[in-house]
């Protein structure tokens, strides 16, 4: 079997770490409030919200006895409620004042339509029988019978309440199929996956920020379990599947003032149990655990779902377009207005549910449906269904993309009793971590009291893991390479985009000092916009001049990227420079200098394309030093334990730290596989001190905690476990 088709089924896995996104936090970044409305802007939790008694879902719980009336108060409407007759779990009860008889077992709901208008407005639920004692609660609903239709029927969901649980049932499904008309070539995968989604609402409870400052929270929890199969079909490998579970465990933690997201800890896992033709036989399995700390101060982008229906009535007919400014993926078009119209009122799971259809074409060509149902007796939809599909034909290449995303309701579900208790008052959020250190910093932060006394070609102190502090190694390289000293005098506002420190150290050396330490650095110069315009256009005339370029033919299991030919590459503007210093440290056999050192110029790689759209002003005039940065990380129970050795110091065999502009990129080793199992999208901050220990395709183990320069804020914690890539199928 091809080997490259093989490694590629190992990509087309991480199809099923992208979907269980889409099932588990739905299509779109959610960046919103989920827990309600009521911690915001001071408004209160509506616990009465519109559309008439009976649509809310009020209930009311009671004890009666045998052959004694009572009247029960359920929203709006008093009833007369008598119990007639017990027989081992079935009761009989007559309701009142049109009167209704109703038989009952325990633990299973009966629908009654009180006032013979063919709607059913009432459920009574059995829950208990003690003796002569019966324990029933009645909730009122709007269930029609038949196909009867109710005019005017209105929805507003009701707030989510401490104690919420939901559970739904899943399905997922993805086709991706591309065909060459001419040769006959083509490929298919194909995705199909189910299992369980369950939400919970559960508080107060205590959390801490990035900050470390501890607030009294309402938590969130979603957690999703699900099995799956994954094929590919094509002419020279024929039909292959691979079939696996996974699972994903998120937890969302809202301070009380103001309903602001300070934490969310994710955890998620997928395995299979075998690939074909892989060296190793044992199952592939990963784990994955994110622990993150949003930017209470940042500015929360509303969801599509709380533009349209979160906290508003929905009449049926009604329709209008809202504009979301942000979708989870890149580029331009994926902002935009999405069209919506309440269609048609149905029973979804027991509960009368508006269908309200929403949809939008993503850049020109991806056809984006969602359709959810939604019910004024649960705060969440009933039902949700989601699909995006495109399709294409250039030239002899056709295919489609096609996934698709089904949940309901089912049995499990379970109303809470108690409110959110929101303080609704203005939150109070540290401006800075109180074990951040802060200096003044030009183009790259500083070391900090542990590193800016360590001379750079001097080891002064030998159990520093860091023996070259970031802006000592800048000043080495801007002495020492006469291009990046030019660069400088071009462009005096340049800020260092990246920066990485990692080190070969001697294994001969216990003290991890002996060996090589590097600091690679790229500076960067701010262009605008409308200084990139001119060379956009160039670009489009360039594109035009080469669309007629053809991939060059698979050979030896690779591809090149394109057929150059005569083509030239185009003349970007080159505004980017890197250059790497190292610091080499000898252990010596005298005792009372056991260490030498020589600092050389390692490599000058020169300019580049590129630019940054970042300018150093934009930044804070203090930053976050590295010295402080490794205090905070130490901090943490968990980053303390994997980063540091026994004695507190940071171990730098397999690490690596780095300084860049945002504390993710999507490139970034592992972050791939991470964001696939846990389903969410990578935090970031403008910019900000990384390290990162570990390598998932080498060891198959790594671990990552990021934090912000110019505040302190801890970002993330990330770990992740498994197999080793490079061993599934040999060298």
């Amino acid at each position: 079997m091809n080997m490259v088709k093989i490694r590629t089924m190992i990509i087309s896995l991480c199809i099923v770490g992208l979907l269980i996104n889409v099932v588990y936090f739905g299509f779109f970044d959610n960046t919103s409030n989920d827990v309600g409305e009521g911690g915001k802007d001071g408004n209160e939790v509506r616990d009465d919200p519109a559309g008439g008694p009976d649509q809310q879902g009020d209930s009311s719980s009671v004890n009666l006895e045998l052959n004694t009336a009572r009247e029960i108060t359920v929203g709006a409407v008093t009833h007369t409620v008598t119990i007639t007759a017990i027989s081992g779990d079935t009761v009989t009860l007559i309701i009142e004042s049109d009167p209704v008889e109703l038989t009952a077992t325990l633990n299973i709901p009966e629908n009654v339509d009180t006032d013979n208008d063919d709607i059913y407005d009432l459920q009574v639920l059995i829950t208990a029988i003690s003796g002569s004692t019966v324990t029933l609660t009645m909730t009122t609903i709007l269930i029609p019978k038949d196909d009867k239709v109710i005019e005017d029927y209105v929805v507003h969901q009701p707030p989510l309440h401490i104690g919420d649980e939901y559970r739904y049932d899943f399905t997922i499904f993805a086709e991706l199929y591309n065909e060459n008309t001419s040769s006959g070539e083509y490929e298919r995968y194909a995705l199909n996956g189910n299992g369980q989604w369950d939400f919970g609402v559960y508080g107060p409870v205590d959390a801490e920020s990035g900050f470390g400052e501890i607030y009294q929270t309402v938590l969130e929890r979603k957690q999703a379990d699900g099995s799956f199969t994954v094929s590919i079909d094509s002419p020279d490998i024929g039909k292959v599947s691979v079939a696996g579970t996974f699972s994903a465990d998120r937890s969302e933690y809202f301070e009380l003032e103001e309903g602001t997201l300070i934490k969310v800890v994710n955890e998620g896992e997928m395995g299979v149990d075998q690939l074909p033709q892989a060296e190793i036989p044992v199952p592939v399995q990963y784990k994955g655990y994110v622990r993150t700390y949003p930017d209470p101060e940042e500015e929360v982008q509303p969801s599509i779902e709380d533009l349209i229906y979160k906290d508003k009535d929905i009449t049926l007919g009604d329709e209008g377009s809202i504009y979301y400014e942000g979708s989870g993926m890149e580029g331009e078009d994926a902002a935009g207005y999405y069209n919506w119209t309440a269609e048609e009122m149905e029973n979804v799971a027991g509960f009368p549910s508006m269908r309200v259809n929403i949809t939008r074409r993503i850049w020109g060509f991806l056809d984006f449906t969602e359709t959810v149902w939604l019910s004024s007796n649960t705060p969440y939809p009933t039902r949700t269904f989601i699909r995006t599909n495109t399709s294409w034909s250039k030239g002899n290449d056709t295919g489609w993309i096609i996934i698709e995303q089904d949940r309901i309701l089912s049995s499990g579900h379970e109303r809470g009793s108690s409110p959110i208790p929101w303080v609704n008052s203005a939150a109070s959020f540290a401006d800075k971590h109180p074990l951040g250190e802060f200096q003044e910093w030009d183009m790259i932060p500083r070391g900090g009291y542990k590193f800016d006394n360590t001379e750079i070609t001097d080891p002064k102190n030998p159990d520093l893991a860091v023996q070259m502090a970031p802006d000592a190694a800048l000043e080495y390289l801007l002495e020492e390479s006469p291009g990046l000293s030019d660069f400088n005098s071009e462009f005096p506002g340049s800020l260092a985009i990246a920066g990485t420190y990692n080190a070969t150290l001697s294994t001969l050396d216990p003290q991890n000092t002996a060996g090589s330490h590097y600091w690679n650095i790229t500076l960067a110069d701010y262009m605008s916009q409308k200084e990139l315009e001119p060379y956009y256009e160039d670009y489009s005339e360039y594109e035009k001049e080469h669309e007629d370029d053809e991939d060059v033919e698979e050979k030896d299991g690779k591809r090149a990227e394109e057929d150059t030919g005569d083509k030239e590459k185009f003349d970007w503007p080159e505004h980017i420079y890197t250059a790497r210093v190292a610091k080499n440290i000898t252990k010596n056999i005298n005792p009372l200098n056991p260490y030498s050192a020589e600092v050389e110029m390692d490599k000058d790689y020169g300019r580049n394309d590129g630019w940054t759209e970042k300018k150093r002003t934009d930044l804070d005039e203090l930053g976050c030093t590295l010295s402080g940065a490794v205090d905070i990380v130490a901090a943490d129970e968990m980053a303390g334990t994997e980063l540091f050795d026994r004695n507190g110091n940071l171990d730098m065999r397999d690490q690596e730290i780095s300084i860049s502009k945002g504390a993710t990129t999507a490139d970034m080793p592992g972050v791939q596989i991470v964001q696939q199992i846990t389903g969410i999208v990578m935090p970031s901050a403008n910019y900000g001190w990384i390290f990162w220990k570990g390598s998932v395709y080498e060891q198959g183990d790594m671990f990552s905690a990021a934090v912000d320069v110019e505040t302190g804020r801890q970002v993330y914690v990330m770990k992740i476990s498994g197999t080793a890539l490079i061993g599934l199928f040999g060298k």
